[in-house]
């Protein structure tokens, strides 16, 4: 990711005004459906949907651009494997023991989009949404309080960590590390002085956290808990989470009815 201390991108969009709650529903609907639908035209189609939702909320190009490159190799992974152990179809080709099939290429786009339109439905709410707002949001949904700030804190921690991670690396070059022309595993141990910086600062920062936690009576017993941000559920929000309902409810009826996106992914 981009050297940013938080996911979240400021805008004055459509997606950023709306309610975390209702994005929270989307996108635990979102990876509902892309888990109940199977087909590749399905998959390309949330694929592109999402994209555009990302255009639509303002997200920059390059941060879209940075997330799609985080989230290819495992998707990439995940089509490697589909195709080489689970062959369906005609033979396309044949690579020693393994059989190159059509229905072993089309499920494995199929699963390796689905793994990017996941990825996508997710950080649509992290980019559009601030931490203590995704916070609040799981607090008021029934989630245990040291739970939602746990949660808040792991995602604010990722892309401090890749901060970190920067900073040292920068600070290591300027002592002589030289990473230039390593692969493998020759450049994981010339990186070995980076990471243990990295994990000695985890732990400091880890350590600073829980004391100012406790400074500031963290979940003390018998003391009621105020919310600095009120969440206001508007009538744009209530539009917006009955769309999103109801587009569920039919695309699951379709499913179910009539096979819409069915597949042997």
């Amino acid at each position: 990711m981009a050297l940013a201390v938080d996911f979240y991108v400021p805008g004055q969009s459509w997606l950023h005004r709306l309610d975390p709650r209702v994005k929270l529903g989307f996108a635990g609907c979102a990876v509902f459906l892309l888990i109940l639908l199977r087909s590749l035209p399905a998959m390309l189609g949330a694929t592109a949907l999402l994209v555009l939702l990302h255009g639509s909320a303002g997200v920059p190009r390059g941060r879209l651009g940075e997330l799609v490159r985080a989230l290819l190799p495992v998707s990439a992974l995940m089509f490697l494997l589909r195709v080489a152990f689970y062959p369906v179809g005609p033979v396309m080709a044949n690579i020693g023991p393994l059989a190159i099939t059509v229905g072993g290429l089309a499920q494995g786009a199929g699963l390796g989009l689905r793994l990017l339109a996941m990825g996508l439905a997710i950080f649509a709410v992290l980019y559009s949404t601030r931490g203590e707002a995704i916070v609040r949001g799981l607090g008021s949904l029934g989630m245990p309080y040291a739970l939602a700030l746990t949660l808040g804190l792991a995602l604010r921690f990722i892309p401090t960590l890749r901060l970190g991670y920067d900073s040292i690396a920068r600070a290591q070059r300027a002592r002589g590390l030289d990473l230039e022309g390593l692969r493998g595993l020759g450049r994981a141990r010339a990186q070995m002085p980076i990471f243990v910086a990295l994990i000695v600062s985890s732990f400091r920062a880890s350590e600073q956290l829980a004391r100012a936690l406790e400074a500031r009576g963290f979940n003390t017993p018998g003391v009621r808990r105020t919310a600095w941000i009120e969440l206001r559920f508007r009538a744009a929000d209530g539009l917006c989470l009955g769309l999103l309902l109801a587009l569920t409810a039919a695309v699951l009826y379709l499913h179910l009815r009539f096979g819409f996106g069915a597949g042997p992914l």
